[in-house]
């Protein structure tokens, strides 16, 4: 029995000579295996990473692109209605100067009337203060002691030319 124990130590130790490196390789050839894999999974997760921080940065890239245009837009938008503003606020200058305008010359009008009827008042009293100077001294020949109220009508027709000429001046100056 101590031969066959010899013999099948001196056959394990051969086997394992022989077993050993075919494990070994067939370790190795699966270690490589799994290496690859492993390697294979870190490259597409590398490119994956890539793939997504392109897609990002053409996203943000977008994104800035879509708020510079709406930023643009705003800002045109704004200096559009602030242009419309200032032209509705011109035309109301305008049309507040063409009312002011307006009542400036119906202003003028009116006082051109309204002297234009003194000047017709004083035309029209110095025609009666004159009538009633004529009355007066044609009273003053029949009866002498009238000759004091025809110095006063005469001091009046005066007073009323006075009167007229002022009127007139005024209402010349007013057109």
């Amino acid at each position: 029995m101590k031969g066959l124990v010899k013999f099948l130590a001196a056959f394990a130790a051969a086997a394992m000579v022989v077993v050993v490196p075919v494990k070994a390789d067939a370790l190795d050839d699966a270690a490589n295996a799994y290496k690859a894999q492993i390697d294979g999974w870190v490259a597409r997760a590398k490119a994956d990473k890539a793939n997504q921080e392109a897609t990002f940065a053409k996203q943000r890239e977008a994104l800035a692109n879509a708020l510079a245009g709406y930023a643009k837009r705003a800002e045109t938008d704004y200096n559009n209605q602030l242009a419309l503003e200032q032209k509705q606020q011109a035309a109301w200058a305008d049309q507040l100067a063409g009312y002011l305008k307006r009542v400036e010359i119906d202003q003028k009008n009116y006082n051109t009337s309204f002297l234009n009827e003194i000047y017709k008042g004083s035309v029209e009293n110095l025609r009666i203060k004159k009538q009633l100077c004529g009355s007066i001294q044609d009273l003053t020949k029949v009866n002498p002691s009238f000759e004091a109220g025809v110095e006063a009508a005469k001091e009046a027709v005066a007073c009323a030319e006075v009167d007229k000429d002022a009127a007139k001046a005024a209402y010349e100056a007013s057109k």
